[in-house]
C-alpha cells in the first residue's frame, strides 16, 4: 500500500507539462539517454527473439536479438525489461526457453487495473500520526 506521504512527496516533484509529465524539467528521454550514456541503445527495435549462442570458446556466449521486422542485433549481454503482459503473452521467443521456474511465475502473477487519483484539500484532516514513513 501507498500512503498519502508517498503520494504527496511523488506529487511535488511531478508536474505537468504541455505533452507530457515532466520531472524536474526532464521528460522520460532525456532521463533514459542520461542512463544510456557510454552504451549503445537501440530505439524502435521491437524484439521477438531472444536467441542465446555459445561461441567458439569456452564460456563465450553472445545474445541475438531479432526484431519483428527481421533486423538483428548481436551483443555480449542484453537486459530485457519488458511488461508482465508480454511475457504472458509469449510475444517474445525465448531460445533457449526460460527456466520453468520463471515461466510459471510470470503464469501465476496477476496485474489488476488501478487508477491514482491526486485531490488538492484546503486544510488538513488527517491524524499526525496517519504516514506509514519516516518523515523526510
Amino acid at each position: 500500500a501507498v500512503g498519502l506521504r508517498e503520494v504527496v512527496a511523488e506529487q511535488k516533484a511531478w508536474r505537468h507539462g504541455e505533452e507530457y509529465l515532466v520531472l524536474h524539467g526532464l521528460v522520460l528521454d532525456d532521463v533514459m539517454t542520461h542512463l544510456a550514456q557510454g552504451s549503445e541503445v537501440a530505439r524502435g527495435f521491437e524484439v521477438s527473439r531472444v536467441h542465446w549462442v555459445d561461441g567458439p570458446e569456452e564460456h563465450t556466449r553472445c545474445v541475438h536479438l531479432v526484431a519483428k521486422d527481421g533486423r538483428e542485433v548481436v551483443a555480449k549481454r542484453a537486459v530485457v525489461t519488458v511488461s508482465l503482459a508480454v511475457l504472458q503473452r509469449q510475444c517474445i521467443k525465448f531460445e533457449p526457453p526460460l527456466p520453468s521456474s520463471k515461466t510459471e511465475a510470470i503464469a501465476r502473477i496477476h496485474v489488476g487495473n488501478a487508477v491514482k487519483v491526486a485531490v488538492q484539500v484546503s486544510r488538513k484532516f488527517w491524524p499526525d500520526d496517519f504516514w506509514d514513513g519516516d518523515e523526510h
